[in-house]
């Protein structure tokens, strides 16, 4: 099947979409962000932790209680999992608004677009109806470069979440290429990606650092890479090689970012 990919920019962030409702998606992103915001004002600590907070402050939005759950399983710092937070939100309300706004008629309701693909600077949210190729960037000079996952329909909803060190403008205190968590959740596959990457500082403690998010309920896969070492542990999906000359725009980026 076709898709039609959109962009668009807000508050510091770039997303790129494939929704039936592109307005709305745009939308209902800015409403996420801008509750978020509100509350961070209110209590501004949420927004600059870098650890869990011992207590989550109320009255909380909910994308706020599920960065702070995230946080509290992961270690690091609620705004670690805000990414994967508004992909996996923004889908749910795009499939609830649009699904509810359906034809009452099987044979019409079959015909309609149901799939849903909201990526947050490198931190994806999918439901699928084909497969989905997301390819991983790595430095032209890996022996990983043009490595790419392919994510069958069958494997989503699905959250596909990264961290590195070298590219893009978030803080990160390891030395990591790429680490990419696979859960069902992306709150807690985006904090989880943070808290890995930060524990890989040597090749040496890739795999520990892999297996240990494992242990973390909900993590169904980790991969990370460093150099010319790859660490996977749980179940990922299948790995291809993929070269695409147009990836380099499809990456959505920051004017901060490395890259």
């Amino acid at each position: 099947m076709s898709r039609t990919f959109r962009g668009f920019e807000f508050r510091n962030a770039n997303y790129r979409v494939a929704v039936p409702d592109f307005d709305q998606a745009r939308k209902i992103t800015h409403n996420l962000r801008g509750t978020l915001e509100k509350f961070i004002v209110r209590y501004p600590e949420f927004g600059r932790s870098l650890i869990p907070l011992s207590q989550l402050p109320e009255p909380a939005p909910e994308s706020a209680r599920r960065m702070h759950a995230a946080s509290q399983l992961t270690g690091v710092g609620p705004m670690a999992a805000v990414a994967g937070t508004f992909a996996q939100m923004a889908v749910e309300m795009c499939r609830q608004e649009f699904e509810s706004s359906g034809s009452t008629e099987p044979e019409l309701a079959q015909d309609r677009t149901e799939e849903y693909i909201f990526e947050n600077g490198g931190d994806i949210y999918a439901v699928l109806r084909a497969p989905f190729i997301v390819g991983l960037w790595v430095p032209d000079s890996s022996p990983f470069h043009g490595l790419a996952l392919r994510i069958l329909p069958e494997d989503s909803p699905a959250a596909v979440c990264s961290s590195s060190s070298l590219l893009g403008h978030s803080y990160s205190s390891g030395r990591c290429d790429l680490v990419t968590i696979f859960s069902g959740d992306a709150s807690l596959a985006d904090a989880c990606a943070t808290a890995v990457c930060n524990r890989i500082v040597s090749q040496e403690v890739m795999q520990e650092s892999a297996a240990a998010a494992m242990q973390i309920p909900g993590i169904t896969g980790v991969l990370a890479l460093k150099d010319d070492k790859m660490a996977v542990a749980g179940k990922i999906p299948e790995l291809i090689r993929h070269e695409d000359p147009e990836l380099r725009a499809k990456i959505t980026r920051h004017d901060l970012s490395s890259f």
